[in-house]
């Protein structure tokens, strides 16, 4: 990391919208090829159509040195430590807070577009440059921030002004990271259809949390065999998924064969509900299901907000991601569960009370037809709770 921060930043190619995806790319092209520079260079000419020789090595030394995931060894580029954690992780916060202690700028930048202020470009140049005593006379590098903000979902623009989102997305999963995860799962699955608990964890269930985001090596973050008290006894989660040190999501494995029925989901579902979390996994290295333990509803089945086999995952990676220590960490599982716990509740609601509400639906039109109310009504109630699985 440079002793002082760099002072210049650039673009990536493809639009300010892309910068992540190029970065990814670029990444991607080191930690697989191992390329020279010229290599590299050559690599972006050709892919992004670009012209003269100043912008490819403009482009790529942004990553190597603004971000420094790129680093170049026996005249080779390879990914550094972080640029492999982040195309391991696609976390966002990362490329953010790498610019903040590296590259100048990005902190006056929140800073002066906190409170809700609304500024537009010359405006925020004009501040931008008196906070960083710089003398830039023109507003690229003020853009360029701006640009690389809006990117990592920090910043927007309406009617010519830039602003603070509310809340920055949590980052979409890394398209090409789930798909080597599904080819290694249903490898390892094929040669080991009988495998035992712990190998189903160590080849399975861990590399899907630390895909998800996870940091498998910090025990306040991954805790295997956590403890949880029972009448007069201590029993143990497989593993418990932490924030700020706290239990937010315990996880029961199983053998690779076990077939995951719901009855098998009452044991994490009771250590959840003695531990005050709400949220609970069962998973067998196949297949996955999310239980919630405070639903007040009957039944296991109905506390599940979903399941997913592997072949499921590619087509459903924003329900699996809900699972993400982003997503975890935005509240994006809690609104996700509280939507789906309120169409269940008011499902058996209007199951409940289907006589009744037949009859006064009939007296604002006697003419309808009470089986064709009804049919509506469990259509309504059909569509309500479909989506569990």
């Amino acid at each position: 990391m440079p002793s002082e921060k760099l002072k210049g930043i650039w673009p990536l190619p493809g639009g300010w919208n892309s910068y992540v995806q190029t970065l990814k790319r670029i990444l991607e092209k080191a930690d697989r090829e191992s390329p020279t520079s010229a290599q590299m260079v050559s690599w972006l000419r050709d892919e992004y159509h670009l012209s003269g020789e100043h912008a490819p090595f403009s482009y790529l030394r942004v990553v190597k040195e603004c971000l420094g995931f790129l680093q170049e060894t026996g005249g080779r580029l390879k990914t550094t430590a972080q640029g492999r954690q982040f195309l391991t992780t696609g976390d966002l916060k990362l490329v953010l807070e790498t610019l903040r202690k590296r590259v100048l700028g990005f902190d006056e930048a929140l800073s002066i577009l906190s409170e809700g202020r609304r500024l537009d470009l010359l405006q925020f140049h004009k501040e931008l440059v008196e906070r960083c005593k710089v003398s830039w006379e023109k507003p690229h590098q003020a853009m360029y921030r701006l640009n690389w903000l809006a990117s990592l979902g920090y910043v927007d623009k309406e009617h010519g002004k830039y602003h603070l989102t509310e809340r920055p997305p949590p980052p979409p999963p890394p398209p090409h990271l789930l798909d080597d995860y599904i080819k290694h799962a249903e490898s390892v699955i094929k040669r080991y259809p009988t495998m035992s608990e712990l190998n189903t964890i160590s080849s399975l269930v861990e590399p899907l949390i630390q895909l998800l985001g996870w940091n498998l090596r910090d025990p306040d973050e991954v805790q295997r065999g956590y403890p949880v008290s029972w009448g007069d006894r201590t029993e143990y989660v497989d593993i418990a998924l932490k924030v700020n040190n706290v239990p937010a999501i315990f996880i029961e494995a199983k053998a690779v064969d076990t077939p995951l029925q719901d009855h098998l989901a009452e044991q994490p579902i009771k250590y959840a509900t003695g531990e005050g979390v709400s949220w609970c996994v069962l998973t067998n290295g196949r297949e996955l299901g999310v239980y919630n333990a405070f639903w007040k509803i009957r039944g296991i089945e109905q506390k599940t907000l979903f399941k997913l086999s592997i072949a499921d995952f590619k087509e459903n990676a924003d329900k699996l991601m809900l699972l993400s220590k982003d997503k975890v960490l935005a509240g994006e599982l809690n609104k996700a569960g509280d939507f789906e716990h309120a169409k269940r509740i008011m499902s058996e609601w209007l199951k409940q009370k289907e006589t009744r509400i037949v009859k006064e639906i009939m007296e604002l039109d006697p003419s309808l037809k009470e089986d064709s109310v009804k049919k509506v009504l469990r259509e309504i109630v059909l569509v309500s709770t479909s989506a569990v699985h």
